[in-house]
């Protein structure tokens, strides 16, 4: 028998914006469907901690019988491990799935690190879109409305470094710079009115 590989190097997993996952020198690495880049993200969520096997697969294999919907989680979850190179997810005869703990690094995690330690100029550097833009899972609804939260929650923390990256480049007299931030808080919100008057101050002071 063949011994057991796992898997050290970090690989990291870009998902502000659309769905890159990289390997050790930034290596692109494939992401064959949508439901491995999904449960890929869910798990890089809570490293460490095992998640049962049936919330799994009501996320993704929604009114499935139970033997076609397991066999499905197991090859998703066996396309992860033959892109990372082992045993990057475990599971358990408890009924869990686990993605080991240091091995994927996600630009998200980072973000909402960069904006817990008042980084903001961090923070906006590493946005780069809605969490996993354009992945959408047909037929399964509550995972739509997990990821839908997800999104909602993370946007939140976005527009509030873009409200204090406006403050702070009117305060430093950066009149362009106060209004890209007043345009993109727009984007998210056209009825945003601290970002409407942010944005016509910033116009008004351009002359």
């Amino acid at each position: 028998m063949a011994p057991t590989v796992t898997p050290t190097a970090t690989y990291s997993y870009r998902c502000l914006g659309p769905a890159r996952l990289e390997g050790p020198g930034g290596r692109p690495l494939s992401l064959k469907t949508r439901k491995v880049a999904a449960l890929l993200y869910l798990l890089a969520r809570q490293p460490g901690k095992a998640v049962a096997r049936e919330e799994i697969t009501e996320l993704f294999w929604p009114g499935y019988a139970e033997a076609e919907s397991r066999h499905s989680l197991a090859q998703t979850v066996s396309l992860i491990n033959k892109e990372l190179g082992g045993t990057a997810l475990e599971t358990y005869r408890a009924g869990g799935v686990t993605l080991r703990e240091g091995l994927v690094t996600l630009d998200v995690t980072r973000f909402e690190a960069a904006v817990k330690a008042g980084d903001n100029e961090a923070a906006h550097a590493l946005w780069g879109g809605r969490v996993l833009e354009g992945l959408n899972i047909p037929r399964a609804p509550d995972w739509e409305h997990w990821l839908a939260g997800e999104r909602a929650r993370v946007e939140r923390l976005y527009r509030g470094v873009l409200h204090a990256l406006g403050e702070k480049r009117r305060a430093a007299g950066d009149w362009e710079g106060m209004e890209r931030m007043a345009e993109t808080l727009l984007t998210f919100d056209s009825l945003d009115e601290k970002a409407m008057l942010l944005c016509l101050e910033s116009m008004s002071l351009r002359g």
